[in-house]
Formats: structure tokens, sequence, C-alpha cells
């Protein structure tokens, strides 16, 4: 009788065990439940540095009625930045780059890995796990809106040699733009470009500060070209928002002459909305 408890004990424990196996390698490997939002911000400062409901893509909700996920990351590029170590530094991970793969694989552990090594803005950990958790299902809409980075780092505008380089402005452009259409042709695709900026402790803007291959609005211009290349609506904050145009000085639209302040966030969210409703969504 002793022989029979002993055997039924460890049969008990096995089984056990084997649930308990299966139970830790579900929470390895089960990312939460997919979030449904319709238009899904991707970019920089522009959309992340601000996370309430008077931000880009909290205002862009209120216009529009659609449920809006703000996917910024302050101080990104949307190339990648580190041509000799090739995608080793944090920057590269947040970059547009980074951030389309990283969505399309639904894995998300090179951003993670990153924040546990580099100094990030407290927001970015909240943004990474709703992108993970995001049902690109469900999303009709992304909006990019990255550039001024870019030109602020000094990144080149283009591979004459190899027009995907991911480490040029344009290069990473065509690649995201490609690699977006290719994995999600049903969605349209808003491309925003940088806004006109200033430097007011240097007395400079943005036509005349050459970070080494040109003025912002040199990548603007491109973007628009890459943008028709690829058959993709390319909303012109540069030239066609009004910051920056005419006498309009840099208090009345940015805190610091580059970020945008209340005023400067309503006016593109609203241009971003019309642009939306403008093509039947």
């Amino acid at each position: 009788m002793k022989e029979i408890i002993r055997l039924v004990c460890k049969k008990k424990y096995e089984i056990l065990g084997a649930v308990l196996m299966l139970l830790l390698l579900g929470g390895l490997f089960w990312r939460g439940p997919k979030t449904d939002y319709e238009v899904l911000c991707l970019g920089d400062s522009i959309f992340g540095n601000v996370q309430n409901e008077t931000s880009i893509p909290g205002l862009l909700k209120k216009e529009t009625g659609l449920s809006v996920l703000n996917g910024g990351f302050g101080g990104m590029t949307l190339a990648q930045r580190n041509v000799e170590r090739r995608g080793d530094i944090q920057e590269d991970c947040f970059s547009l780059v980074g951030i389309s793969e990283s969505l399309a694989a639904g894995d998300f552990s090179w951003q993670k890995g990153s924040m546990e090594e580099a100094v990030h803005l407290d927001y970015f950990p909240q943004t990474v796990s709703e992108l993970e958790t995001v049902s690109m299902d469900c999303v009709e809409i992304i909006v990019i809106e990255y550039g001024v980075n870019d030109y602020l780092n000094g990144l080149p505008l283009e591979n004459k040699e190899n027009p995907y380089d991911k480490y040029t402005f344009a290069g990473a452009l065509r690649y995201v733009l490609e690699f977006l259409q290719d994995q999600y042709p049903d969605k349209q695709i808003v491309l925003c470009t940088p806004t006109y900026c200033w430097f007011p402790e240097e007395n400079a803007d943005c036509s005349r500060k050459n970070t080494g291959y040109g003025v912002l609005e040199d990548y603007v211009n491109l973007e628009k070209i890459i943008g028709q290349e690829y058959n993709v609506m390319v909303l012109d904050n540069y030239h066609e928002s009004g910051i920056g145009n005419g006498n309009v000085s840099w208090q009345e639209y940015t805190e610091d002459g580059l970020h945008l302040n209340e005023a400067g966030r309503k006016l593109i969210a609203k241009r971003i909305a019309e642009c939306i409703k403008s093509e039947g969504k």
C-alpha cells in the first residue's frame, strides 16, 4: 500500500511540474491582449514628448473621433546613426527603421534591452509596451513624423550608390516605406515633414544653419520627392503650415524654437486630421 501511495504522489508531482513549466513558458511568450487603435502615430519628440490630450496624437483623436496611439520617441531619427557598429546603439533601435522592423515582428526586445543599459525619457517604457501589443489588423492609418533630428545630427541626405542605405535619410525612408507597404498593403501612410525651427541662442534658424549635409529644407524637399515615388501622402508642414512663414516668430508656435507649444500642436493636429478626412477615412 505504501508503495502505491508513493507512486501516486510521484505521479502527482510530475504532473504539477509539467503544469508549472507550461505556465512559465506561457509567461515568457505571452505579450498581453492586443489593443485596438485606428491611427498609429510614429515620430520623435514632436509627437512623443507630450503624453496627454494636448499632444498631437491626443488632439488628432479629438479632431477625428478615431482611436490614436502615440508612438513617438523624443530625440530619435528616421535613419540609423551608428555606421561603424551597425545598429549597436540605443538611437538605432528607436529610429523609424528599428521601430518599423520591431512592429512588424511583434518583438520589441531590442528596445527593452536598450532601455536597461542607456538613459531614456521616462515615457519610453510605456510607449514600447503599447506598441508591442497594438493590433495592426485594426490600424487603418500610419502617420510618420521624423526628420528634424536627422538634420540636427547631420545625417547624410542620401547615398547615390545605394538608394536603400538605412544610414542615410533618403535610404532609410525608402526602406521603411517599401517595408511598411509590403507588410501592410491595406494601410494608408501619411508623411509629415518637420516644421520650420529656430535656434534663439545661436541667433539662427533652420534656413541658415547647415549641419553638414544641408539645411532643414533639403531634408523636407527630399522627403516630398520620396513620398511621390511611393504614392504616399506628404503633409508639408515646413512650407505650408504657417509656422515660420512671413513674420511669425518662434514664440508664437514653439516653446524653444523647435518643440511645438499647444498652439503649434493644435495647428499640426488639425492639418493631419484634414488630410485624413480628405482621404475618406
